[in-house]
């Protein structure tokens, strides 16, 4: 335990050496203190000299670690930055996004430009990467090889190449696809492929959301509990409704068509041992249709 003149010291000592730009001394007079003793300026202190020493794994690591500090514009900047510096385009850019601020994402394109510029083979790189997963080739791994490096620009020009398709095994990827592209604030009208009747249609991307922010889940998890009572049912409904639905995405539902299938999906996982069909009306019976159709096609998906 350290003595108050001994803290004070440490501290002006710390405050010092930043402002002579002694990084290195600085965090070293830092790390002499309690963690829990330090005050807000000096957690910032602490990120500034690990940007400023390149250390941009340890900026994330801190900054997870200390989210309140994630509250200015200038601890917003520090984590775009890193996560850019690191490669981790997409994320600043939903970061930015998510902030609704055109200064940061001007940030993210200009350090995403920067890069380009000076790695000119990655575009290249990523045009491969992109073939290998139209022919479904290592289909999960190439999937985590095409995102890793991939900016946002790229993404938004790639990324509709995957909503059409013929393959079966293309169904995760456009679905992926479409996801990446809604964070993306992705605003065009844009072909995509349905994956039961494998027709094309031109979706306005501006009027979706992820499927986690959906109308359509918000109304699955109030319907659903009405399953309460049956806790075993209930667990094996909404899975398979949420599965069955990221395997559709972007093709989801009608919001008003949600509480028919939590009773479809619920009924057929309490009647699946008897022998003999359970009568269904027309809008039942059609959504028990769609249901086994993705059950035949999913273990591609899945």
């Amino acid at each position: 335990m350290l003595f108050p003149e001994e803290h004070q010291r440490l501290q002006e000592q710390a405050k010092t050496a930043f402002l002579n730009e002694e990084y290195h001394a600085c965090l070293s007079a830092l790390a002499q203190l309690v963690p829990e003793s330090l005050a807000k300026e000096e957690q910032e202190m602490i990120v500034h000299c690990q940007m400023a020493l390149g250390e941009y794994e340890a900026v994330l690591l801190y900054l997870k670690e200390h989210a309140a500090l994630l509250t200015t514009q200038n601890m917003y900047t520090c984590y775009i930055q890193a996560l850019c510096k690191t490669y981790r385009f997409l994320d600043a850019w939903f970061v930015s996004c998510a902030l609704g601020q055109d200064d940061l994402q001007q940030t993210v394109l200009m350090m995403e430009n920067g890069y380009l510029q000076f790695h000119p083979e990655q575009a290249t790189q990523k045009a491969r990467q992109l073939l290998d997963l139209k022919q479904g080739k290592r289909q999960a791994k190439a999937w985590l090889a095409f995102l890793e490096g991939l900016t946002s620009q790229q993404a938004k020009t790639l990324l509709p190449e995957l909503l059409v398709y013929q393959a079966e095994t293309q169904v995760a990827l456009k679905s992926k696809a479409a996801e990446l592209l809604v964070k993306l604030n992705e605003s065009r009208v844009l072909d995509v492929t349905h994956p039961l009747t494998k027709q094309q249609h031109a979706i306005d991307f501006s009027t979706l959301t992820t499927l986690e922010g959906s109308k359509q889940l918000q109304v699955l998890d109030q319907e659903s509990r009405r399953l309460a009572n049956e806790p075993q049912t209930l667990a094996a409904t909404v899975a398979e409704i949420r599965a069955h639905w990221a395997y559709l995405y972007p093709f989801l539902p009608e919001v008003k068509d949600v509480t028919q299938w939590v009773d479809v999906y619920a009924l057929d996982y309490k009647v699946s041992h008897l022998a003999q069909p359970v009568h269904q009306e027309i809008a039942l019976a059609n959504i028990q249709e769609t249901k086994e159709k993705i059950r035949l096609k999913f273990s591609l998906f899945s």
